[in-house]
């Protein structure tokens, strides 16, 4: 439709009143349900082993996991591994002593956050907007459709901000 060919100076849509109706019968003809596009089913893993041995004087324990969650909108899943280890050794009848060292790494995405910087000072991420799925699909007009003809990612002027979820 916007696609200018400077050879025939001309718009691949033809401004003629039979061209755009054409053009506006598919919109015309959409019920999009923003509810089914933007959300879907989730499947939530997770997996864990954990070792422990030991004798009477020391103990040691290691676990580790797994957890993907692939989430509930599109673009949002989240990855998570930890790693646990503690041993513990008894150096008399009164005294012991306990070592031990937690790790974990979290691989988040979530609507709204391709753009996102973060403070490791303080732990915090910001970003300068954030997209609410549900609240798109709710107020999202029925008539625009996510997707063209050919079942590309749908690029018309004024429904950009949907494809920052699709994309994910």
């Amino acid at each position: 439709m916007y696609d200018y060919d400077p050879a025939t100076d001309s718009y691949a849509l033809k401004n003629t009143l039979s061209d755009r109706l054409n053009f506006l019968e598919r919109y015309a003809k959409a019920n999009t349900d923003w509810f089914d596009v933007l959300f879907k089913n989730s499947l939530l893993q997770e997996h864990s082993v954990s070792v422990t041995a030991g004798s009477e004087k020391a103990q040691t324990y290691f676990s580790t996991s797994f957890l993907n969650d692939n989430g509930q909108t599109l673009g949002d899943n989240v990855s998570r591994y930890t790693a646990n280890f503690r041993t513990n050794v008894k150096l008399s009848n009164k005294l012991s002593v306990e070592f031990g060292v937690n790790g974990s790494v979290r691989d988040q995405r979530a609507p709204g956050t391709l753009t996102r910087t973060s403070d490791p000072v303080y732990g915090q991420y910001s970003r300068d907007f954030d997209i609410n799925p549900y609240s798109y699909a709710l107020n999202t007009s029925r008539l625009i459709t996510p997707y063209d003809e050919e079942g590309n990612l749908n690029s018309l002027p004024g429904i950009m901000l949907h494809s920052t979820l699709l994309m994910s």
